[in-house]
């Protein structure tokens, strides 16, 4: 497991705010410079870490760390992958 899971709550949180899943297509240029200016590049690397163990552990009940997100686990698994590509232009 990754050794803190709390850091995969910051991507997971931008759930509240999107309507249409099927149109994110990831973070963009202004989402990636302000996580920059929010996290300290520990936090980054925590950040970055929670979402490759997330990637890599498709079954793991991710509605549970926000359960009031109105996807079910696919689709935020799906949704994850995404941010994952997205910070990986960090």
């Amino acid at each position: 497991m990754v050794s803190n899971i709390n850091f995969l709550k910051i991507p997971l949180h931008k759930l509240y705010y999107i309507e249409d899943l099927n149109s994110f297509t990831g973070l963009v240029n202004d989402e990636l410079d302000s996580l920059k200016n929010e996290y300290d590049e520990s936090e980054i690397k925590e950040i970055v870490k929670s979402v490759v163990w997330a990637k890599q552990n498709p079954n793991y009940d991710f509605s549970s760390l926000l359960p009031d997100l109105q996807y079910d686990n696919d689709e935020i698994y799906k949704y994850l992958c995404k941010i994952e590509v997205s910070l990986s232009r960090l």
